[in-house]
């Protein structure tokens, strides 16, 4: 594992990228099976529909607590063995205060949760985890804490990690970068090394890195501006967003042995969510957005990390409008990227399949979004239910 240079110390190097790769159109979406139960009217459950063939079955993870307060998975582990995964989120607890929650699935089965994580901060009661790492022995998140009796002023940040392993955590609030007061925590890699953003005390929002102990070093602006860090790989490199000259957020990759790469040199305004491993060649995926803020759609850049790091091909998915890629990941034809829409009054789940050759597109919910998947597809999200209720989900390819 490559430890994160400090990019204190100013040693940059420009790493120019290619703008011209390819882009490659969607084509007809499918259907993912949902539980009919909850959703009767998807087309795979109505006119006698079993949902044979279909790509994904999906699990409810609230189904062991019956009817409950809101809540929403974020992201899922690799196999832990025996087809076992555990899946990082939380839950609304009454109209207050969020709680960080895991889940135990083997198979399509929730077999324990959701168990919640250890938050015990006194000045930060609302709590939730973003992150787990791929095998599970580490979490992160943000706790924050109000000011008023009436829960509309949110002035306490705290980034949180978690160290164990399955329902076994002991929980430690990370501190801010330098002279800020505020942080969160996003992604956290097989080694504990967390990303997130750091702000407050009147400097502007840096991006962050905790390492093992929890020491935090600050990923600088290309541009000296304001910037967040979003995804972290196993070999220690960093994807999020500065702010450039004209103030807009443009995808950076900072490189865990110094440097970093512009992925968007056009400036047409992105963001990167997720980061894969390096291949054997060298080369990682990026999911991410681009065409903010205006003509946003789901984006993902394949990069070069080892000689010459460049954008070697990019794709942009069309349809739908105003949408992210959260996160994505390598199969043997191409890769698969999940995320969701916002556009209009609701939100849609969708992934995004390419094998080679063109993008196939994937509704896995109406009303739901997709955030995390592992190297085996499973995909963790939210499902809007009937009357309303969020419910934490995981999305298991058949």
């Amino acid at each position: 594992m490559k430890r994160i240079i400090p990019f204190l110390l100013l040693a940059f190097v420009f790493v120019g990228c290619k703008d011209d790769g390819p882009t490659v159109p969607t084509v007809d979406p499918q259907f993912a099976k949902p539980d009919c139960q909850i959703d009767p009217s998807h087309p795979s459950c109505m006119d006698g529909g079993d949902g044979d063939g279909e790509p994904y079955t999906a699990t409810d993870l609230e189904t062991r607590r019956g009817r409950v307060d809101p809540s929403w998975a974020w992201d899922v582990t690799d196999d832990l063995g025996g087809q076992t995964v555990t899946v990082a989120g939380g839950s609304r607890v009454g109209n207050q205060y969020l709680q960080p929650m895991t889940w135990t699935v083997t198979g399509t089965d929730v077999v324990d949760g959701p168990n919640p994580l250890p938050a015990d901060f006194p000045d930060h009661p609302d709590v939730f985890a973003f992150g787990i790492s791929d095998n599970g022995s580490y979490i992160v998140g943000r706790a924050q804490g109000n000011t008023d009796s009436d829960y509309t002023t949110w002035e306490l940040y705290g980034a949180v990690r978690w160290t164990g392993g399955m329902s076994q955590f002991s929980s430690q609030l990370l501190d801010p970068f330098g002279e800020h007061t505020k942080a969160v925590a996003s992604d956290v890699n097989n080694s504990g090394q967390a990303v997130g953003k750091s702000w407050g005390g009147g400097t502007p929002l840096v991006a962050t890195v905790w390492d093992g102990d929890g020491t935090p070093t600050s990923l600088v602006s290309p541009w000296g501006r304001p910037s967040a860090a979003r995804g972290i790989n196993d070999q220690g490199h960093v994807v999020g967003a500065s702010k450039d000259d004209g103030a807009k957020w443009r995808a950076i990759l900072w490189l865990s042995g110094g440097g970093y790469c512009d992925l968007d040199p056009q400036g047409l305004g992105s963001v990167a969510e997720d980061i894969t491993d390096v291949d054997g060649v060298g080369r990682v995926l990026v999911a991410g957005v681009t065409g903010l803020p205006d003509n946003a759609q789901p984006a993902v850049w394949q990069m070069e990390v080892t000689e010459t790091p460049c954008v070697l091909d990019f794709w942009t998915m069309g349809s739908p409008p105003q949408a992210t890629a959260y996160a994505v990941r390598r199969t043997v034809e191409g890769w698969e990227a999940v995320g969701y829409d916002d556009y209009g009054e609701g939100q849609r789940a969708f992934v995004w399949r390419f094998d080679g050759s063109g993008i196939t597109e994937i509704q896995l919910a109406k009303a739901g979004r997709a955030l995390g998947i592992n190297s085996s597809g499973q995909i963790a999200g939210n499902y809007e239910a009937k009357k309303k209720e969020d419910h934490a989900m995981l999305w298991t390819p058949n």
